[in-house]
């Protein structure tokens, strides 16, 4: 016990170490003391005499002592056999630590807790992962655990305050608490995202900026920097603003591609391939495909088979697509954005085609509704019974007039439409791109990046 006290008065940290890998044998040797001795068996009046007897900051750090109080609670009650059993002074601990940190004096060395407060976020995280998993056998709400680490480690990030007007200063000059401010930004958007809720995500893609008080985005480490912008990305995707979300998704493909081949690497390519090809595919920026089947042989061949159903404009094939990969595209949140933006990408496919087939040879700018209607009709085909009206019912035959407007409204085709006359009417050129001009292009120019992320690419 003395050494553990000598170990923090002389500012060594590390001994409050709950994890039992690193620190085991004081852990053990804390537990036996205590346990041997009645005094320290149930209350707490026992614990604070102790450690108020070893006047640890003379005993003005209170936030120090209401840790060290819960370490030792831990240390006593640590049952390595059962984590439910210790999940309770786990947590205290975690949140202890926590308060320690959100501290804003500057009389204790509070930056020498950080490596701690990482350490363990590290440890809790998994841990709640793994209660939550069992909620039902171990009678908790679902996902209680995690949305209670998300609310300690907000709290750490709330009392990061911005200073606007201080000057910015180099990474490795910034305090302990501001070299995390990253570190602790993406915890909270992988929590916030495991537990169903990414809209709780805006505050931090919100706050960042004016809380960092650093000279660029490119100060923070590389691993940091990758995480963030692939939540950013998926944050993006989830409220179908494609191009911010393709943006930062392909920022982190060319941040994560030159770094060294490893089982890591490949799994963290193919969690953001699964979000970036289909971003590309809906704004018409594909991969190339025989490289994304060297890092995902499976996703490749989905989407192959998708991009060869859009370009010939076939919207049975797209619909079937969605239908038979719906679990799949459920689970990613990517079933509505697709089946919101696809089919009317493959109708643009197929009038094109229709163009070139029909109006081109003949030397006319006028596509009469009789040409298309029946083209449409055969593209859309017939579909398996069981199929939900969700994916049968979004585009019909009849309603070609409407997807004529639609195109037109989104520039996708420069045409006019006339109802009276059941005909559709474009400029009188054999350039069939002055007609059909590049999707990318159009898109990027009427859904420009967010201004408020600009300072992530300096």
């Amino acid at each position: 016990m003395d050494h553990f006290f000598g170990a923090l008065k002389a500012g060594n940290f590390s001994v409050l170490d709950i994890n039992i890998e690193r620190n085991g044998q004081l852990i053990l040797s804390l537990q036996q003391q205590l346990r041997s001795n009645d005094a320290y068996g149930a209350g707490n009046n026992e614990f604070e005499a102790l450690i108020k007897s070893h006047s640890l900051y003379e005993n003005r750090w209170t936030r120090l002592n209401n840790l060290v109080h819960s370490f030792l609670v831990y240390c006593r009650e640590l049952n390595p056999y059962s984590l439910w059993e210790s999940s309770f002074s786990v947590f205290q601990y975690y949140q202890d630590l926590n308060t320690c940190l959100s501290n804003e004096t500057t009389m204790y060395p509070i930056d020498s807790l950080v490596p701690l407060f990482t350490a363990t976020t590290e440890l809790v995280i998994p841990m709640a992962v793994r209660l939550d998993s069992n909620y039902k056998i171990i009678g908790t709400r679902q996902n209680q655990f995690l949305t209670h680490i998300a609310s300690i480690i907000s709290k750490l990030f709330n009392s990061i305050k911005a200073r606007v007007d201080d000057d910015k200063v180099e990474f490795a000059h910034l305090p302990g608490k501001q070299k995390i401010l990253l570190y602790i930004s993406n915890k909270l958007n992988m929590i916030y995202f495991k537990i169903n809720s990414p809209s709780s995500c805006a505050n931090i893609f919100k706050n960042l900026k004016p809380k960092s008080n650093i000279y660029s985005f490119n100060q923070y480490p590389l691993t940091e920097r990758i995480q963030f912008r692939y939540y950013l990305g998926r944050y993006y995707l989830l409220n179908h603003r494609i191009v911010n979300a393709f943006h930062q998704l392909n920022q982190c493909y060319q941040l994560l591609a030159p770094l060294h081949d490893s089982p890591a690497k490949l799994g963290n390519m193919r969690r953001l391939l699964k979000f970036l090809v289909p971003c590309g595919v809906i704004i018409s920026k594909l991969p190339n495909f025989n490289k994304l089947a060297q890092w995902d042989p499976v996703l490749a061949a989905k989407y192959t088979d998708l991009v060869i159903a859009m370009k010939n404009g076939n919207l049975n094939k797209v619909n079937v697509w969605l239908y038979e990969n719906e679990s799949w595209l459920k689970s990613s949140k990517l079933l509505i954005v697709l089946l919101e933006k696809l089919p009317i990408l493959t109708f643009r496919s197929l009038l094109r085609s229709v163009f070139l087939h029909y109006s081109m040879p003949r030397n006319t700018n006028k596509l009469p509704y009789s040409v298309i209607r029946p083209i449409l009709a055969k593209s859309i085909g017939l579909y398996p019974p069981q199929m939900p009206s969700i994916y049968k019912a979004n585009y019909t035959a009849e309603s070609l007039e409407n997807i004529l407007v639609t195109l037109s409204i989104q520039q996708l085709w420069k045409g006019n439409v006339f109802p009276s006359l059941q005909v559709c009417v474009t400029m009188k050129t054999d350039n069939i791109s002055l007609i059909f001009p590049n999707i990318n292009e159009k898109i990027v120019s009427r859904f420009a990046l967010s201004q408020e992320d600009s300072w992530l690419d300096k």
